[in-house]
Protein backbone atom coordinates (compact mmCIF):
# COMPACT_ATOMS: atom_id res chain seq x y z
CA UNK A 1 0.00 0.00 0.00
CA UNK A 2 1.40 3.21 -0.51
CA UNK A 3 0.60 6.77 1.44
CA UNK A 4 1.21 10.06 0.64
CA UNK A 5 1.38 13.32 3.00
CA UNK A 6 -0.44 16.47 2.47
CA UNK A 7 1.65 17.91 -0.35
CA UNK A 8 3.27 15.15 -1.79
CA UNK A 9 3.07 14.09 -5.35
CA UNK A 10 0.19 11.75 -6.12
CA UNK A 11 1.68 8.83 -8.29
CA UNK A 12 -0.30 8.36 -11.98
CA UNK A 13 0.02 4.93 -13.93
CA UNK A 14 -0.60 7.10 -17.45
CA UNK A 15 -1.72 10.30 -18.45
CA UNK A 16 -4.09 7.97 -20.71
CA UNK A 17 -7.80 8.66 -20.42
CA UNK A 18 -9.99 5.72 -18.98
CA UNK A 19 -13.88 4.52 -19.64
CA UNK A 20 -15.84 4.99 -16.60
CA UNK A 21 -17.28 0.96 -17.03
CA UNK A 22 -13.42 0.41 -15.90
CA UNK A 23 -13.75 2.39 -12.76
CA UNK A 24 -15.33 0.86 -9.85
CA UNK A 25 -15.50 0.84 -6.15
CA UNK A 26 -17.91 0.10 -3.37
CA UNK A 27 -17.66 1.84 -0.24
CA UNK A 28 -19.44 0.68 2.92
CA UNK A 29 -20.66 2.65 6.43
CA UNK A 30 -19.55 0.07 8.64
CA UNK A 31 -16.69 -2.61 8.82
CA UNK A 32 -16.66 -5.79 7.25
CA UNK A 33 -18.98 -4.87 4.46
CA UNK A 34 -21.72 -4.40 6.02
CA UNK A 35 -24.35 -1.02 6.60
CA UNK A 36 -25.19 1.48 4.10
CA UNK A 37 -23.06 1.11 0.68
CA UNK A 38 -21.94 3.54 -1.86
CA UNK A 39 -20.54 2.50 -5.41
CA UNK A 40 -18.59 4.92 -6.99
CA UNK A 41 -17.06 5.07 -10.30
CA UNK A 42 -16.00 8.31 -10.87
CA UNK A 43 -14.13 10.83 -9.25
CA UNK A 44 -16.68 11.97 -6.06
CA UNK A 45 -16.28 14.65 -3.34
CA UNK A 46 -18.02 13.50 -0.66
CA UNK A 47 -18.18 16.45 2.02
CA UNK A 48 -21.73 17.35 1.34
CA UNK A 49 -23.34 13.94 1.44
CA UNK A 50 -23.90 11.41 3.87
CA UNK A 51 -20.79 9.14 3.26
CA UNK A 52 -18.12 11.93 4.44
CA UNK A 53 -16.35 11.15 7.35
CA UNK A 54 -18.29 7.82 7.68
CA UNK A 55 -16.54 5.07 5.10
CA UNK A 56 -15.19 2.23 7.12
CA UNK A 57 -14.30 -0.54 4.47
CA UNK A 58 -14.56 -1.34 0.90
CA UNK A 59 -13.88 -2.98 -1.76
CA UNK A 60 -12.56 -2.31 -5.03
CA UNK A 61 -14.01 -3.89 -8.45
CA UNK A 62 -12.31 -2.19 -11.18
CA UNK A 63 -9.73 0.74 -11.55
CA UNK A 64 -6.91 2.51 -9.02
CA UNK A 65 -8.55 4.48 -6.92
CA UNK A 66 -6.74 7.17 -4.55
CA UNK A 67 -8.33 7.85 -1.24
CA UNK A 68 -8.36 11.03 0.36
CA UNK A 69 -8.76 12.04 4.16
CA UNK A 70 -9.96 15.91 2.95
CA UNK A 71 -12.41 17.36 0.26
CA UNK A 72 -11.07 18.52 -3.02
CA UNK A 73 -7.95 16.27 -2.77
CA UNK A 74 -6.70 17.35 0.20
CA UNK A 75 -4.66 15.85 3.14
CA UNK A 76 -3.57 12.59 3.71
CA UNK A 77 -4.46 9.71 1.00
CA UNK A 78 -3.85 6.49 -0.32
CA UNK A 79 -4.11 4.21 -2.51
CA UNK A 80 -6.34 1.21 -3.33
CA UNK A 81 -6.06 -1.64 -5.78
CA UNK A 82 -7.97 -3.45 -8.00
CA UNK A 83 -9.62 -6.56 -6.62
CA UNK A 84 -8.82 -5.16 -2.75
CA UNK A 85 -10.73 -5.70 -0.09
CA UNK A 86 -10.65 -3.44 3.37
CA UNK A 87 -12.79 -4.69 5.78
CA UNK A 88 -11.78 -2.14 8.63
CA UNK A 89 -10.60 0.95 7.62
CA UNK A 90 -9.82 1.28 11.89
CA UNK A 91 -7.54 -1.51 11.74
CA UNK A 92 -6.31 -1.67 8.29
CA UNK A 93 -6.10 1.68 7.08
CA UNK A 94 -5.92 4.11 10.41
CA UNK A 95 -8.41 5.49 8.20
CA UNK A 96 -11.43 5.18 10.23
CA UNK A 97 -13.85 7.67 9.80
CA UNK A 98 -11.96 10.25 7.83
CA UNK A 99 -12.70 9.78 4.19
CA UNK A 100 -13.66 12.48 2.22
CA UNK A 101 -12.55 12.55 -1.44
CA UNK A 102 -11.70 9.83 -4.06
CA UNK A 103 -10.77 9.69 -6.97
CA UNK A 104 -9.93 6.90 -9.95
CA UNK A 105 -6.19 7.26 -11.48
CA UNK A 106 -6.07 6.47 -15.42
CA UNK A 107 -4.83 3.52 -16.14
CA UNK A 108 -0.98 2.68 -16.97
CA UNK A 109 -0.24 1.80 -20.16
CA UNK A 110 -0.68 -1.94 -20.89
CA UNK A 111 2.59 -4.24 -21.27
CA UNK A 112 2.11 -7.09 -23.65
CA UNK A 113 3.67 -10.55 -24.13
CA UNK A 114 2.74 -13.08 -26.93
CA UNK A 115 3.03 -16.88 -26.92
CA UNK A 116 2.91 -18.75 -30.33
CA UNK A 117 0.96 -21.63 -29.26
CA UNK A 118 3.11 -23.92 -32.11
CA UNK A 119 1.32 -27.02 -31.02
CA UNK A 120 -2.37 -25.55 -32.47
CA UNK A 121 -0.88 -24.71 -35.84
CA UNK A 122 -2.36 -25.21 -38.52
CA UNK A 123 -0.94 -25.81 -42.47
CA UNK A 124 -3.71 -24.56 -44.74
CA UNK A 125 -2.15 -24.68 -47.80
CA UNK A 126 1.13 -25.89 -49.43
CA UNK A 127 2.04 -25.51 -53.29
CA UNK A 128 5.18 -25.84 -55.39
CA UNK A 129 5.61 -22.87 -58.13
CA UNK A 130 8.17 -23.10 -60.60
CA UNK A 131 10.63 -20.05 -60.75
CA UNK A 132 13.06 -21.09 -63.57
CA UNK A 133 13.82 -23.78 -65.40
CA UNK A 134 17.63 -24.42 -66.65
CA UNK A 135 18.56 -27.03 -69.41
CA UNK A 136 22.00 -28.35 -70.51
CA UNK A 137 23.04 -30.53 -73.72
CA UNK A 138 25.31 -32.29 -73.85
CA UNK A 139 26.10 -34.14 -77.12
CA UNK A 140 29.46 -35.62 -76.67
CA UNK A 141 30.78 -38.55 -75.26
CA UNK A 142 32.34 -36.96 -72.32
CA UNK A 143 30.90 -35.32 -69.27
CA UNK A 144 30.64 -32.17 -69.20
CA UNK A 145 30.11 -28.95 -66.76
CA UNK A 146 26.31 -27.09 -66.71
CA UNK A 147 26.99 -23.69 -68.60
CA UNK A 148 25.10 -22.22 -66.28
CA UNK A 149 26.95 -22.72 -63.43
CA UNK A 150 27.10 -24.26 -60.28
CA UNK A 151 25.16 -22.23 -58.32
CA UNK A 152 22.37 -19.04 -58.34
CA UNK A 153 20.32 -16.22 -56.56
CA UNK A 154 16.75 -15.84 -56.36
CA UNK A 155 14.47 -13.98 -54.37
CA UNK A 156 12.62 -15.04 -51.45
CA UNK A 157 9.08 -13.89 -50.23
CA UNK A 158 7.34 -13.97 -46.20
CA UNK A 159 4.43 -12.47 -45.89
CA UNK A 160 3.54 -12.46 -41.96
CA UNK A 161 0.49 -10.67 -40.34
CA UNK A 162 -1.56 -10.62 -36.58
CA UNK A 163 -5.19 -10.41 -36.35
CA UNK A 164 -6.65 -9.63 -33.16
CA UNK A 165 -10.19 -11.42 -31.58
CA UNK A 166 -12.81 -9.00 -32.22
CA UNK A 167 -13.19 -8.56 -28.44
CA UNK A 168 -9.71 -7.52 -27.98
CA UNK A 169 -9.65 -4.82 -25.27
CA UNK A 170 -6.35 -3.00 -26.52
CA UNK A 171 -6.29 0.11 -28.43
CA UNK A 172 -4.52 1.59 -31.03
CA UNK A 173 -1.34 1.99 -31.31
CA UNK A 174 0.11 -0.44 -28.95
CA UNK A 175 2.86 -2.20 -30.28
CA UNK A 176 4.28 -5.77 -29.00
CA UNK A 177 7.09 -8.45 -30.37
CA UNK A 178 6.35 -11.85 -31.69
CA UNK A 179 9.48 -14.02 -31.82
CA UNK A 180 8.84 -16.11 -34.74
CA UNK A 181 11.67 -17.22 -34.69
CA UNK A 182 15.64 -16.34 -33.93
CA UNK A 183 16.22 -14.42 -37.39
CA UNK A 184 12.57 -13.26 -37.35
CA UNK A 185 10.89 -10.61 -34.65
CA UNK A 186 7.68 -9.68 -35.81
CA UNK A 187 6.64 -6.10 -34.71
CA UNK A 188 3.06 -5.82 -34.44
CA UNK A 189 1.21 -2.42 -34.07
CA UNK A 190 -2.21 -2.05 -33.35
CA UNK A 191 -4.21 -0.81 -36.17
CA UNK A 192 -1.40 0.88 -38.00
CA UNK A 193 1.57 -1.81 -38.63
CA UNK A 194 0.05 -5.59 -38.06
CA UNK A 195 1.37 -7.22 -41.34
CA UNK A 196 4.50 -6.91 -43.01
CA UNK A 197 7.15 -8.76 -45.88
CA UNK A 198 10.20 -9.83 -45.91
CA UNK A 199 12.39 -10.14 -49.09
CA UNK A 200 15.92 -11.76 -48.89
CA UNK A 201 18.41 -13.92 -51.28
CA UNK A 202 18.84 -17.40 -51.64
CA UNK A 203 21.50 -19.24 -52.84
CA UNK A 204 20.76 -22.73 -54.90
CA UNK A 205 23.25 -25.24 -55.81
CA UNK A 206 22.60 -26.75 -59.12
CA UNK A 207 24.04 -29.86 -60.54
CA UNK A 208 27.36 -29.21 -61.80
CA UNK A 209 27.56 -31.87 -64.74
CA UNK A 210 25.69 -33.26 -67.30
CA UNK A 211 26.16 -36.68 -68.51
CA UNK A 212 27.13 -37.58 -72.11
CA UNK A 213 24.47 -37.46 -75.00
CA UNK A 214 22.35 -35.64 -72.50
CA UNK A 215 19.66 -33.16 -72.37
CA UNK A 216 19.78 -32.58 -68.51
CA UNK A 217 16.69 -29.86 -67.52
CA UNK A 218 16.50 -28.34 -63.72
CA UNK A 219 13.30 -27.17 -62.24
CA UNK A 220 13.93 -24.59 -59.83
CA UNK A 221 11.04 -24.76 -57.42
CA UNK A 222 9.80 -22.53 -54.56
CA UNK A 223 7.75 -24.15 -51.71
CA UNK A 224 4.85 -21.77 -50.24
CA UNK A 225 3.01 -23.12 -47.08
CA UNK A 226 0.53 -20.60 -46.02
CA UNK A 227 0.18 -21.49 -41.86
CA UNK A 228 -1.93 -20.27 -39.36
CA UNK A 229 -0.47 -20.26 -35.18
CA UNK A 230 -3.17 -18.70 -32.24
CA UNK A 231 -1.12 -16.53 -29.80
CA UNK A 232 -1.86 -16.29 -26.76
CA UNK A 233 -1.66 -12.25 -25.47
CA UNK A 234 -1.05 -11.56 -21.53
CA UNK A 235 -1.72 -8.22 -21.07
CA UNK A 236 -0.38 -6.61 -17.55
CA UNK A 237 -2.04 -2.78 -16.57
CA UNK A 238 -1.58 -1.21 -13.17
CA UNK A 239 -0.40 -4.81 -11.73
CA UNK A 240 -4.00 -6.51 -12.92
CA UNK A 241 -3.41 -9.68 -15.43
CA UNK A 242 -5.81 -10.59 -18.05
CA UNK A 243 -5.52 -12.68 -21.33
CA UNK A 244 -6.67 -12.90 -24.90
CA UNK A 245 -5.76 -14.85 -28.04
CA UNK A 246 -5.07 -13.20 -31.38
CA UNK A 247 -3.43 -15.36 -34.45
CA UNK A 248 -0.63 -15.26 -36.59
CA UNK A 249 -1.07 -15.90 -40.29
CA UNK A 250 2.02 -16.26 -42.43
CA UNK A 251 2.41 -17.46 -46.16
CA UNK A 252 6.37 -18.46 -46.72
CA UNK A 253 8.25 -19.25 -49.91
CA UNK A 254 11.64 -19.08 -47.96
CA UNK A 255 12.59 -22.44 -49.29
CA UNK A 256 13.77 -22.89 -53.03
CA UNK A 257 15.43 -25.90 -54.40
CA UNK A 258 16.42 -27.29 -57.54
CA UNK A 259 15.78 -30.61 -59.14
CA UNK A 260 17.21 -32.10 -62.47
CA UNK A 261 15.30 -34.11 -64.68
CA UNK A 262 16.68 -35.83 -67.23
CA UNK A 263 16.47 -36.26 -70.69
Amino acid sequence: RWWGSPGSPTPSPSTRASRTSSRRITLYERPHLQGACKVVSEETNLAYGYFNDRVASHVVQRGVWLLYQHPNRGGWHCLAWPGERVDDYGAQLHFQARLSHLRPLRPGRPTVTAQLLWDQKRIEAEREVLVDEIVGVNETESEQALAAGSTREYSTTLWQSFRFSNATSLRAGLSFTLAVEASNVFTVQKDRSESCTRRERSEVALPAKVPPRTQLTIHVLRKEVTLSVPVLLTITQNEAVRTEMGEYRSVSGTNVCATSVPG
